[in-house]
């Protein structure tokens, strides 16, 4: 563990042991107990200073660092797959969109409701809350396999939804 830690693990048997009260039933004196809530703390402390760094790089991102950051944020979206991370603008036509290569990774998916769809944009999907699409392809986001999905894959910071007013993308195309 650490230098000031009383504790001591044999490398055969993975028993914990502690210095200075020779315990040996691996959890059950006070030092080892004490020790352990310390690692605890230190876990729960590491883990909220790096949601509250994730929060302040998003709240940057939101801000905008300088006006271009900010500009292309209001109009992009991001890719909705895993490892992706691409930023999508629509700049006029229907709701299908596909993540270009040769910097995106070729998912389509609704710019709407940002479900993934089938290969080639084929088996299209669309969230119940989406204006898009018949009853008999909607689904509840908990319908959704989002094991490909990124995380956040539904929310893009910064965007101006006002943007999706267009009536091309509520257009018969998907219906």
């Amino acid at each position: 563990m650490q230098e000031s830690s009383p504790i001591w693990a044999c490398n055969k048997c993975r028993r914990r042991h502690c210095f200075i009260c020779r315990d040996n039933n691996s959890g059950t004196c006070e030092h080892i107990r004490t020790a352990d809530q310390k690692r605890r703390r230190s876990r729960a402390y590491q883990k909220k200073a790096a949601a509250e760094v994730l929060a302040a790089k998003r709240q940057a991102l939101i801000d905008g660092s300088d006006e271009t950051e900010r500009e292309k944020r209001r109009i992009t979206k991001t890719c909705p797959k895993m490892g992706c991370g691409n930023l999508i603008e629509r700049n006029g036509g229907c709701a299908h969109m596909e993540c270009k290569k040769p910097r995106g990774c070729g998912t389509h998916f609704c710019w709407l409701c940002k479900v993934m769809w089938g290969p080639g944009g084929s088996m299209t999907r669309h969230l119940k809350s989406c204006p898009i699409g018949s009853d008999n392809n909607k689904h509840e986001k908990s319908q959704i396999g989002q094991l490909n999905y990124a995380d956040g894959w539904d929310q893009d910071l910064g965007y101006d939804f006002s943007l999706d007013n267009d009536r091309r993308l509520h257009g018969v195309l998907f219906g």
